[in-house]
Parts: C-alpha cells; structure tokens; sequence
C-alpha cells in the first residue's frame, strides 16, 4: 500500500497538464476553424466596428482569465494577433495580464492562501508554491517571468506570499512578460494564413512548452534544493 500511494500522485500529476493540452487544442481548433469559415478580415471587421469596447473587454478578459487560473489562457492570448493585429495585440496582452497578475498578487498578499486557493484551486497552487523560493527578488521573477509563463497566473498569487516588491513584479511582468507573449501572440497572427502546416507545427511546440513546467515541477524544486544547499555550504 505504501508505494502504491507515490504511484497514484505520479498519475495524477499528469491529469492537469493532460486536461489543460486538451483544452488548448480544442478551443484553438475552433479559433482556426472560425477564422477560416468567416474569414479573418470579416472579423477584424467585427472588431473594429466595436470601437474602444473591443480592446477594453479583452483587456478584462484576459485579466480574468488570471484571477480564476484554472482557465484556458492560451487560446484568447493566440486570438489576439488574429483580431487586433500583432503590435496591439501584444499590447492588449501585456496589459490584461499584467492587471490580472497584480490583482493576484494583492490577493495573495492581503488575504493569504485561503483565498487564493478558492480561486486558483489546490492542484494549480500547489504547482506553483515549488517554486516559492524563486521568486522572493526580482532575479528570480525575471526567470520565472520568462522560463515559467505556462503558470505564471498562479505563481501571481505566490509571489504575494513573498517578500518580493510589488514594483519588482510590476516591472518583470511589463518588461519581461512581452518576451513570451509577443510571441504567443506572433504565432496567432497567422490563423487563418496559407502556412496551416507550420501554424500547426508551432502550436504543438506551444502546448509542449506550456505543460513543461507542470510536469518537470518536482524535478525542478529539487534542482533548486540542491543550489540552495550548494550555496549554504560554500
């Protein structure tokens, strides 16, 4: 019974990234199959008909879809390059996610991991409380900002359990955080285009890269256990 127990969390670990793969796919495959079916200038269309009510309620919801973790981020990320174009959809982008991010980093910080965790949900906070000690400075949110994006909504709550400054974070989130969604957003700029196989190509890599984190999360902490206890003994 002993061994069946590491066994069982071995598999479970696997369900989230698994789920959250699947959900990438489908919601993207509907992306491309609306692009393709109404046409990607009708749409662009329909966004610049909505004046400033289109740019605002992106914003808004990407912010929310970094409050309530648990949701598909990558698809409206994606989506963005295709209705707002590249630049502004970068922009839109940096901007939701760095409202929504610091919505839950104030959660964090003044109500604590109770609520926080009614919000993000055990598993996905549970992932990113492993990498607690790196992201107590800003060295620290630089990286995770850069090499841990997939999780980066629920390590927002994290670092509000840090000492880390909130304009460390601010910063990290604007600067650094345009590095891998300017390229999400690149990628989604071309839905619709005539390449399908390499669209195609880098949305298999972006979902790979995506789940990286979640499922090398316990390999990586005792990566860093080892540093820590390297440089303890030095």
């Amino acid at each position: 019974m002993a061994e069946a127990q590491p066994e069982k969390t071995r598999r479970s670990s696997w369900i989230g990234p698994i789920i959250a793969g699947v959900m990438f796919i489908a919601v993207t495959g509907g992306l491309i199959y609306a692009m393709n079916t109404l046409g990607t200038e009708r749409l662009q269309q329909i966004v610049r008909d909505a004046g400033p009510l289109a740019p605002v309620a992106y914003i808004l919801l990407r912010a929310a879809t970094y409050v309530f973790a648990p949701l598909t981020t990558g698809p409206i990320q994606i989506a963005s390059g295709a209705l707002f174009g590249v630049w502004e959809g970068i922009a839109l982008s940096v901007i939701g996610e760095t409202l929504g991010g610091s919505i839950n980093f104030w959660i964090g910080r003044r109500f604590g991991r109770p609520v926080a965790l009614r919000l993000a949900g055990e598993e996905g906070l549970k992932k990113a409380e492993v990498y607690y000690q790196l992201v107590t400075d800003w060295r620290g949110l630089a990286v995770a900002r850069l090499v841990l994006f997939a999780i980066w909504d629920f390590l927002s709550y994290v670092i509000g359990f840090t000492p880390a400054k909130f304009v460390h974070y601010l910063l990290v989130s604007l600067i650094v955080g345009a590095i891998p969604t300017a390229a999400a957003v690149f990628l989604g700029s071309q839905l619709g285009g005539g390449n399908q196989v390499l669209l195609a190509a880098g949305l298999i890599v972006l979902c790979i890269v995506l789940s990286l984190p979640i499922l090398f999360s316990g390999r990586i902490q005792r990566w860093m256990e080892a540093r820590r206890a390297t440089k303890d003994g030095s």
